[in-house]
């Protein structure tokens, strides 16, 4: 039985051709990232075309607020038009204009 999620995650991942959503990166993508955070329960009300990407392993780790260094940090940021200090909703939110952008 396929979840919704799992429904999710086949639809983006066709749309994304299987690859990094994130501006400049055409690494395989290898998770389902939530932009806007979907909280420890999953709020099923977050899952949506609108609020997820396919996404590689860093960028799916950047999506949950991890990240290597600063430099790459600020590098990725740049690469959405986000300056720091920023706060993680604006870098979501940021990500999320960009994506839809790219999307049919």
């Amino acid at each position: 039985m396929v979840t919704a999620r799992g429904k999710l995650r086949q639809q983006i991942f066709e749309i994304a051709g299987g690859i990094c959503e994130y501006p400049q990166c055409r690494t395989l993508a290898v998770q389902l990232a939530h932009l806007h955070s979907i909280g420890m329960g999953g709020r099923k009300s977050a899952d949506t075309m609108g609020n997820a990407m396919a996404a590689c392993l860093h960028h799916a780790l950047l999506s949950d607020g991890l990240y290597g260094s600063r430099d790459w940090y600020l590098q990725q940021l740049a690469l959405i038009g986000i300056v720091p200090p920023v706060k993680a909703w604006n870098v979501a939110e940021a990500l999320r204009v960009h994506i839809a952008k790219g999307r049919p």
